[in-house]
């Protein structure tokens, strides 16, 4: 009996440091992984930081709607829908720097558009990845740098501050690289293999996170990606994602209201929200159903009314790459001629200045809806086409796979896009479009030859290329901004001590208003009621004024604008004190009678609810493009002594 005890124990020593010695390179294995990719977060960092410069600039319109939505106490302050309840702990997370803010969503775009094409290359792949000289780790290498680099396309216009439509495609990059990552697993496991409780939670998760901002991204996500399971994998496995996702989305409220990141009121904010007058109507489902179908005739318009060169050298390129395609040729060198034609005409588009296509260098796009979307199809079209997706017979089953993630990925950019008020917005074809051009090129085939890996560095070169032309054309032509290199002021903006680098103008008119208010009596927590022409939440936000959480108050340019004010005005589920608020206005010599006649309809209004007529209860305290009235008890202390 001791002699077998001892026995047992010497015997079992071996055991025991070989599982230790595992342990210990599990550890080493995981630290170094870990030491890497926080090295290559850093990096990544600091080039965004640079390369987009988040300290520069600030738009007075639509970045000013996206801070207060994020910056409590305003809790219900949204466009349409409270996005801010998912941009607001990620602000709180860098100490409401919007510098750091805007670095922290391009990050996080940039980290998960990289993983939906890593995801995306080893759907296709479905195979092990061995030395360094297998073409398909190098494909699978390039495609996530892609990914990532594709979607600063998504900051051309460099509107920079997270918001609703980064909330929409993040969560939608998310969700679709959970359900690609589906696929590839099932694919090479037993059948009906059960769904991966993990990659389910990390779905409904993103899908969750959009549901503030785009309500309709959750649903319309749910069948794409059920619908590519059931194409691929089987019904069994479709249903149980479809479920597992459905319900899980309960967890994540129960959190959201524990952790006080959703109020407990929100249902009513929701169907507030829903009765609220959309702005123009395409932003209503049954519009944008109708848009969706009519998307074709919108092109065919888009293209009969094109001038611009890039798009006329865009349809030279497809006809190019479509001619191996039909001849099922191999023809390299035309594909690349096809891909390199596109790819001028792409930058071009972006904004890049070539003599011959558009000398002035301005980004023709981003004002034409349908041109721009029409381009984007055809870019991708284009180069779909020089991966070429023509195989031989024998891997039929393969093409099903690819075709069915071609459909996947297509129409993605639609539920990004559905119900925005210009059809499928431009913003969200270029962004949609780019993001995924990893995975477009990872349908290349099942068997990822030399040939194959010149095109994927050729898309990769490209996309460098677009998207550095994006962000260039982003620096010259800010949205409602100066050029970013003019961007040099220091300025204080809001309460919380961010500085923003400003042009001279737009730090004079903050600094000029703060100064001029505070001797006023202005100071941080006044209401303030923006009715400037055409709404600059910015300002309001920069002096840390507490404004009405129904900020589409006063949008004005819409057609429904004042159906929405009488809406907020009648409706008494906001509690404002309109007759102690402080207004902002544009100064009069600045508007055309139609601009005059829009704010005079909201002012009578806001006069009807705050008891005070404008401007006799107000004194005009500073004045410039924007002036600032202080609410007064007697005409005596008025003294209009301003052009308001």
């Amino acid at each position: 009996m001791h002699c077998c005890w001892h026995d047992s124990a010497v015997t079992s020593v071996p055991g025991q440091t070989q599982l230790a010695g595992r342990r210990r390179a599990l550890w080493v294995r995981g630290s170094a992984i870990a030491s890497v990719a926080l090295f290559a977060l850093v990096v990544l960092w600091l080039a965004l930081e640079r390369i987009l410069g988040s300290s520069r600039g600030l738009d007075l319109s639509d970045e000013g709607l996206y801070l207060l939505a994020a910056d409590p106490p305003n809790l219900q302050a949204a466009w349409g829908f409270p996005f801010g309840w998912h941009t607001r702990p990620l602000f709180w997370l860098v100490g409401h720097d919007i510098a750091t803010f805007r670095t922290l969503g391009a990050v996080v775009l940039v980290v998960c558009t990289g993983w939906l094409g890593w995801v995306a290359a080893r759907t296709i792949i479905r195979g092990p990845l061995r030395s360094w000289r297998d073409t398909s780790l190098w494909f699978a290498a390039i495609t996530p740098v892609v990914g990532g680099i594709g979607s600063l396309v998504y900051y051309a216009s460099m509107l920079r501050t997270p918001s609703y439509n980064w909330l929409n495609i993040v969560g939608i990059a998310i969700a679709s690289a959970a359900t690609l990552t589906l696929v590839s697993r099932d694919l090479a496991a037993r059948p009906g293999r059960p769904v991966p409780i993990l990659l389910a939670a990390v779905s409904s998760f993103a899908l969750f996170a959009t549901f503030p901002a785009k309500p309709t991204t959750l649903p319309l996500m749910l069948v794409l990606s059920t619908g590519l399971l059931l194409m691929v994998v089987g019904w069994r496995t479709a249903a149980r994602w479809a479920a597992w996702n459905v319900v899980l989305l309960p967890v994540w409220l129960v959190f959201a209201v524990l952790l006080r990141i959703w109020p407990t009121d929100f249902l009513q904010v929701f169907k507030l929200a829903l009765q609220m007058p959309a702005p123009d109507p395409l932003q209503t489902s049954s519009y944008a159903v109708r848009a969706s179908l009519l998307l074709p005739q919108d092109l065919l318009r888009g293209f009969a009314d094109i001038k611009e060169k890039p798009a006329l050298l865009l349809m030279v390129a497809l006809v190019v790459l479509a001619i191996p395609v039909l001849k099922n040729r191999h023809w390299i060198a035309v594909r690349l001629i096809g891909f390199g034609l596109a790819t001028l005409a792409a930058l071009a588009i972006a904004g890049v200045p070539i003599r011959v296509l558009s000398p002035a260098g301005e980004a023709i796009g981003l004002a034409h809806a349908p041109l721009t979307t029409a381009s984007i199809v055809m870019l991708i079209a284009a180069l779909l086409m020089a991966a070429r997706l023509t195989d031989s017979l024998e891997y039929r089953v393969d093409r099903r796979l690819r075709w069915a993630v071609i459909a996947f990925l297509a129409l993605l950019a639609f539920v990004f896009s559905f119900g925005s008020g210009n059809g499928i917005h431009p913003q969200a074809a270029v962004a949609s479009g780019f993001i995924l051009l990893a995975a477009a090129f990872c349908l290349a085939a099942p068997h990822i030859g030399r040939d194959r890996l010149v095109l994927v560095t050729a898309v990769l070169l490209g996309t460098v290329l677009l998207a550095g032309a994006a962000v260039a054309s982003g620096w010259r032509y800010p949205y409602r901004s100066a050029p970013l290199a003019d961007q040099q002021v220091s300025t204080a903006v809001g309460t919380h001590g961010s500085e923003l680098m400003l042009d001279q103008k737009l730090a004079d008119t903050i600094n000029g208003l703060r100064e001029q208010g505070m001797v006023a009596g202005w100071q941080e927590g006044t209401p303030l009621v923006d009715v400037s022409y055409t709404w600059n939440p910015s300002i309001g936000y920069a002096l840390g004024a507490k404004v009405p959480n129904f900020l589409q108050l006063t949008i004005f340019g819409y057609s429904a604008a004042h159906d929405i004010t009488d809406f907020h005005l009648t409706e008494p589920y906001r509690d404002f004190p309109f007759h102690e608020s402080w207004l902002l206005t544009t100064r009069n010599t600045l508007l055309d009678p139609g601009a005059q006649g829009a704010v005079t309809f909201t002012m009578d209004k806001i006069s009807a609810v705050s008891g005070r007529a404008f401007p006799a209860s107000y004194a005009c305290v500073a004045a410039g493009d924007f002036v600032l009235w202080r609410p007064v008890d007697s005409p005596e202390q008025a003294r209009q002594d301003c052009d308001g």
